[in-house]
């Protein structure tokens, strides 16, 4: 009995730390360094992670006009400011997976940084 109550609980934890794990996204937030990448197959918990992440920054990242079809996510608006410097950007598409292979947000927080920001595909920066 002892051992299959410890064996519940050990699957309960598990379990705990797979859900936790759930919001992890592919990129890179720094102080300096922003590179996220947004593809059909990012979730819910990983776009209010990634926003949770830039705000701890200081940098105001939104999302909207979403849309999911079979759980992939084809359609999003992307906005990232940084208000101690005004510079920001939008980028929208209704194609993620297709055309839109992929999203990627950029920002160089460094002083003089030729590409400030960019969101747009993830192939390609301006």
């Amino acid at each position: 009995m002892k051992l299959h109550a410890l064996l519940f609980l050990a699957s309960m934890g598990l379990s705990t730390l797979a859900f936790a794990q759930s919001d992890s996204y592919v990129g890179t937030v720094t102080e300096t360094t922003v590179d996220l990448t947004i593809s059909p197959s990012t979730t819910r918990d990983q776009l209010a992670r990634m926003q949770k992440d830039l705000h701890e920054q200081g940098l105001s990242f939104r999302y909207d006009n979403i849309d999911w079809i079979n759980g992939e996510l084809v359609s999003i608006q992307i906005g990232l400011k940084d208000p101690s410097t005004g510079t920001s950007q939008v980028f929208m598409t209704e194609d993620l997976g297709g055309s839109t292979s992929a999203i990627r947000v950029f920002m160089d927080r460094t002083e003089g940084a030729p590409t400030p920001i960019y969101i747009g595909e993830a192939n390609t920066k301006n």
